[in-house]
């Protein structure tokens, strides 16, 4: 979950609205079986659409995907403190990338490491009902 730093000071409790919807969603989707394979009907539907083609993967295979991936962050989805830090996770795919020339030479980790803002996630978790993270309006098909 990212967004600009410009974004993210114009609107800052816009940002959080926006996080808090994902956050929300991702409780959703981890809430029934039921809920990820609806989800996953939306996505095989969104894609073959978008490439006008059938895909081959079956909606369960979709949901699969998804329980293996993007619900792993469902515990508070955050970046940790100590990954950021110089000889962190990040710092050293920052270094490994700088090295493969992915990122330009100029670019410097500080600058990289103040564009994370750790606190907007825990924020947002520690006001659930301001924020109604456990509220779900997802209408039928």
């Amino acid at each position: 979950m990212y967004s600009s730093t410009n974004f993210a000071n114009d609107y800052p409790e816009l940002l959080r609205e926006i996080l808090s919807s994902q956050i929300r969603s991702l409780k959703w989707l981890d809430k029934d079986y039921k809920n990820l394979l609806r989800a996953s009907a939306w996505a095989k539907r969104s894609a073959e659409t978008l490439v006008n083609v059938d895909t081959s993967l079956t909606r369960s295979q979709y949901a699969d995907l998804a329980s293996q991936d993007l619900l792993g962050l469902l515990g508070i989805p955050n970046i940790p403190e100590q990954d950021i830090l110089e000889g962190g996770r990040l710092y050293n795919e920052f270094l490994f990338l700088k090295s493969i020339k992915s990122i330009p030479e100029s670019v410097e980790w500080e600058k990289v490491r103040n564009s994370f803002n750790l606190e907007i996630v825990n924020e947002i978790f520690s006001n659930p009902e301001g924020y109604r993270i456990h509220e779900y309006e997802f209408y039928e098909d």
